[in-house]
């Protein structure tokens, strides 16, 4: 197991699994593991195998709420015999130039999760592992970067030069310099993305296995087993199940997507999708006054309508 960043300080948060799957049991381990993880608190799993994910489902610690987005992960193992011969680019003064630190402010003010990232970010990342950037008299119209060594990071292409053809002269020469490193080339697809494993399929990349990106939420199985959620009373089962996978979503999206929180009518079906929104608040009266940590179930709000709920 690998502990990754800390995005709250919290170890447990970020943590990535590595087993295979002829020996997916030894996964068992992990649900007694109380020191390196606190399964009580969410936690974030970022592109993990996808039954490593599922085994982990399984430990039957709790109920759970999970938010998953699959992601398959693709490898070029071998180099085509004949390499794809790609029409030059189009646009004026156009060429692919291997990027530079100073390049690193532009591509964060194009990356879509840059509220997320700091720019520093990206420096460090061009100036370790090669990337490339596709410019147009001067200005840099697309970008792919490395995450870590050979694995080939999200390709942006700004408005104005989409549909160009300028990713798969980009895809081409990172997975070229890659090779030449020593390194193997993959990327991680999303199932629906039909335009990057057209393109990936042209370059000799194989589907090698499925990755889920999840977020698991732990939910006290004694306050579900009473109905006290410190949210209500849901009538039935299904409907408690309901209720608190809208209040681990409204989490979810506040605590990792959001600086301000959402108003609960307008909690997002996905909140892993979702845009983010500004300037907002919680409307219900009973969540007005409470912060996004606060839906914790081990929070004191919870705590106090549990004991208030237990002297009735």
């Amino acid at each position: 197991m690998k502990a990754c960043d800390k995005p709250n300080n919290r170890m447990y948060e970020s943590f990535s699994v590595f087993c295979p799957d002829e020996h997916i049991e030894s996964l068992d381990l992990l649900a007694t593991e109380d020191i390196l993880i606190d399964w009580s608190q969410p936690i974030y799993l970022n592109f993990t195998q996808t039954s490593i994910v599922n085994r982990i489902e399984n430990f039957n610690l709790s109920i759970e709420v999970t938010e998953k987005i699959a992601g398959d992960i693709y490898v070029q193992s071998e180099p085509p015999e004949e390499e794809l011969q790609l029409d030059e680019l189009q646009g004026d003064e156009c060429e692919v130039r291997e990027l530079i630190a100073e390049n690193a402010k532009a591509i964060h003010e194009l990356y879509p999760a840059h509220d997320m990232e700091a720019v520093e970010v990206f420096e460090k990342l061009i100036t370790r592992l090669p990337a490339y950037g596709v410019f147009s008299s001067g200005q840099l119209a697309a970008w792919m970067v490395q995450s870590y060594y050979g694995a080939m990071f999200s390709m942006q292409t700004r408005p104005e030069f989409r549909r160009k053809g300028y990713g798969i002269h980009l895809a081409q020469q990172l997975t070229r310099k890659v090779r030449s490193r020593g390194y193997v080339p993959f990327v991680v697809i999303r199932p629906e993305n039909d335009a990057s494993l057209s393109l990936y399929n042209k370059l000799g990349f194989k589907k090698s296995y499925e990755t889920v990106r999840a977020i698991r939420h732990h939910i006290r199985r004694d306050v579900l087993l009473e109905g006290r959620t410190g949210f209500g009373h849901p009538s039935t089962f299904s409907d408690l199940q309901a209720s608190m996978k809208r209040e681990a979503r409204l989490f979810f999206y506040n605590r990792l997507y959001s600086s301000s929180p959402l108003k609960i009518g307008e909690c997002p079906k996905n909140g892993l999708q979702a845009k983010r929104s500004r300037g907002t608040t919680k409307s219900l009266a009973h969540l007005s006054s409470l912060k996004p940590e606060d839906l914790l179930p081990e929070s004191p709000e919870i705590k106090r309508n549990l004991q208030h709920q237990s002297v009735r």
